[in-house]
């Protein structure tokens, strides 16, 4: 991320991941390198109420290794969390299936079924 964080002049919002796209960060001029939990929850939050379709259902799985502060955005909303061991795989069948409407592993690695592709570890 030390390469991503030398942009954070240059642009007004930069975003950038690692070779293997299991990490991720997004740097603004006034705050630098954002906290990803912290990105994490307004994603969730955003999608959450601007996603209709999405099953109210499903649930939102996170790792234990996650920050609370996603477990206090998906209480928020009422929809119910799925906190189990750290691992991907965990979360697989759910967003092929639509039990699950988003994904953490650990900080940062979001996933939504619409993807249906990895997007973090």
């Amino acid at each position: 991320m030390a390469g991503l964080v030398r942009l954070k002049d240059q642009f007004d919002i930069a975003f950038g991941n690692d070779p293997d796209a299991d990490r991720h960060g997004i740097v603004t001029p006034s705050a630098g390198l954002l906290n990803p939990n912290h990105y994490l929850a307004v994603a969730i939050r955003y999608l959450l109420t601007n996603r209709p379709q999405w099953s109210q259902n499903s649930v939102v799985g996170k790792t234990l290794v996650s920050s609370s502060i996603i477990d206090r955005v998906v209480a928020d909303l009422g929809r119910r969390l799925c906190e189990v061991p750290v691992g991907f795989k965990y979360f697989t069948p759910g967003l092929f299936d639509g039990s699950c409407c988003f994904a953490v592993k650990k900080a940062p690695g979001p996933a939504s079924p619409q993807g249906r592709h990895r997007l973090g570890d």
